[in-house]
């Protein structure tokens, strides 16, 4: 039976080990750009934008129009006859001029376009930086794992070394409770991180786009960035790569195109209307017997129109668009001392988050080595088993320090890289 369940085991262990995907940060985010769903629903608003901007669609051609009907019709006074036509023609509109409509509509569509695709590159750089801080989370919580399963092994060799010491009596039973409690205490919070893992790898499979349910071996190490930074330099970046900021530009283009639109009034409208039908009638109306003969008709004609008075309607609809452009205008000045703000203060944050893990690490180091030289004092009976609880609790908390603290770091320097618009060139895009 043992032989079987083992031969079980050892067949089953490919289909297991498929199970877990190996991923980098770099695949996570290609992967994340092929299949992320936001950024899937914003390329079909850039493709319907893309479709709108057309000559077509401003008004340029003119619109062709085909006509067909049938009559009949009966006529009982002073005699009866009937007549019966088939005809079938072709419509012609054009508007020749409109006040420039045609140009500035098609100017428009192509500011449109452009800020949508202005909204697509922020919602990409939104999904890279939300993947890149999904994965170092999961990285980081494999970090933190690491820390407290060592100390739960620290804590469960000091179980079963108490246990040892009952065993010959040179123990007693509160030493014993005392090292199961921290055990357990122990085994609880390494638990705890790892369903806290599940929450996280099922938050970066879904920015993925990923459907399926694997566990990822993730190969992207969590290394503390060390760039160095003129603040001058970050301002000027952002101030010409800065995505939301270069989106609130396009949006006062496309004002100032409706401006220019609402001007339009201003000028006389020219239409050219022409039209040709081609047909048969049948008639008896006048000797009795049915009668054919051809039915054309061909006209073409010009007209000109321009607005003398409507209520202060179009004055109206140029002092709206023109407030519009200002209020836009508002908002760019607010949004860029906004974000040289946020700016000064992410930078601040980056320059604190690289002394606190420096000191972080420093901390780490000799937490470390204390907690190897306790180990081997408690074994001997230099120190007694609270000051060796005490050192393990210094060790996991200068241990959970230090990553975190890389963690941060990572994030701080993220920020500032997005602020800047240079997310998109850190890491690949489609």
């Amino acid at each position: 039976m043992k032989n079987f369940i083992h031969l079980v085991i050892i067949s089953l262990f490919p289909l297991l080990t498929v199970a877990q995907t190996t991923l980098s940060v770099e695949e996570a985010i290609k992967r994340g750009l092929e299949n992320n769903y936001n950024i899937r629903i914003q390329d079909k608003q850039i493709e319907k934008a893309s479709t709108l901007n057309s000559w077509g669609q401003a008004g340029r051609y003119p619109s062709v129009t085909f006509i067909g009907k049938a009559s009949n019709r009966d006529l009982y006074y002073p005699l009866t006859s009937h007549e019966n036509q088939i005809t079938g023609g072709l419509n012609v509109n054009w508007v020749l001029f409109d006040g420039f409509r045609v140009n500035i509509t098609k100017a428009r569509f192509a500011d449109l376009q452009r800020l949508s695709e202005g909204n697509g590159m922020v919602i990409v750089e939104n999904t890279v930086q939300g993947i890149i801080l999904a994965y170092y989370q999961l990285v980081l919580n494999q970090a933190e794992k690491k820390v407290l399963k060592r100390v739960k092994q620290l804590s469960y060799d000091r179980l079963r070394y108490v246990e040892e010491q009952r065993k010959v009596g040179t123990s007693v039973k509160f030493d014993y409770l005392q090292a199961k409690n921290n055990y357990l205490e122990d085994k609880a919070k390494y638990l705890s991180l790892c369903v806290t893992a599940q929450k996280l790898e099922r938050n970066l499979a879904y920015l993925m786009g990923d459907s399926t349910s694997v566990e990822y071996k993730l190969t992207s190490p969590l290394t503390a960035p060390q760039e160095k930074y003129i603040l001058s330099d970050l301002e000027q970046k952002m101030k010409s790569s800065n995505k939301n900021l270069q989106n609130q530009y396009l949006s006062l283009a496309v004002l100032n195109d409706e401006y220019r639109l609402s001007k339009k009034g201003d000028y006389p409208s020219v239409t050219l209307n022409a039209n040709y039908n081609h047909g048969y009638g049948w008639s008896d109306a006048h000797s009795g017997q049915w009668e054919s003969a051809p039915v054309q008709n061909l006209y073409v004609e010009m007209g000109i129109k321009y607005n003398l008075f409507n209520g202060g309607i179009q004055k109206r609809a140029k002092k709206v668009a023109k407030f519009n452009i200002e209020v836009q205008n508002l908002q760019v000045e607010s949004l860029w001392i906004g974000l040289k703000n946020q700016l000064l203060n992410q930078h601040s944050k980056y320059l604190l988050e690289q002394e606190l893990f420096d000191v972080a690490k420093e901390a780490e180091e000799t937490s470390n080595l204390n907690l190897q030289i306790a180990e081997e004092k408690y074994k001997v009976g230099a120190i007694n088993s609270f000051n060796y609880r005490d050192i393990q609790i210094a060790y996991q908390s200068a241990a959970l320090a230090s990553v975190r603290s890389k963690y941060r770091l990572i994030e701080t320097n993220l920020g500032l890289v997005k602020l800047t618009g240079g997310i998109l060139n850190s890491y690949p895009t489609k």
